[in-house]
């Protein structure tokens, strides 16, 4: 009994997807280092307000979508917001822990520019403490987790972009099969 034709477009269909999401991973987080510790500037302030809000037009805050979130803070008589990304570390410590005071250090670029501002560093400054240690991170941890995220998410389109290669060879090795072949009944 002989093998008839093999379908080919699911082969370069798979090999497709896994190529583009491939490419994505690497461009997306291969894309611009973090600023430069000594480039930072430091901000001072009482807090009025911290809000949580989805990074995605339209979705909510407190959503527990991990690195799609986002802890907002406002300083009295200090003008502009400070954002905290969910993606940061000990992110639900400084969104439910951080009050009363905080040093908090941006990118002067950022903060020229005039939209919410990515806090790169940030010391609390709570008397009221009674919890325990007030709430530390520095720009190094940041730096670090966010280098060791985008090392895996790079890594992990190479082995996409590694995958789709012998989809497509294997498509092409269909194609290849089926030349000469009767079409299918239908």
């Amino acid at each position: 009994m002989a093998l008839g034709r093999v379908p080919v477009w699911p082969f370069f269909a798979l090999g497709l997807v896994a190529g583009a999401i491939g490419i994505a991973f690497v461009v997306a987080w291969a894309l611009e280092p973090p600023p430069e510790e000594a480039s930072l500037e430091m901000v001072s302030g009482t807090i009025v307000a911290v809000t949580t809000r989805g990074d995605l037009p339209g979705m909510p805050g407190y959503s527990g979508a991990s690195g799609l979130e986002s802890t907002y803070f406002t300083l009295d008589n200090v003008p502009g917001e400070f954002r905290y990304p969910s993606a940061f570390p000990r992110y639900f410590e400084v969104r439910d822990r951080v009050s009363v005071a905080v040093d908090i250090w941006v990118d002067p670029i950022e903060r020229a520019a005039g939209g919410p501002m990515t806090v790169w560093q940030i010391v609390e400054h709570n008397p009221n403490n009674i919890i325990g240690k007030e709430t530390t991170v520095t720009h190094a941890e940041i730096v670090a987790t966010l280098l060791r995220v985008d090392q895996s998410m790079v890594r992990a389109g190479w082995w996409l972009l590694g995958i789709a290669a012998p989809f497509m060879v294997l498509g092409l090795a269909a194609r290849r099969w089926n030349r000469g072949k009767p079409p299918p009944m239908p």
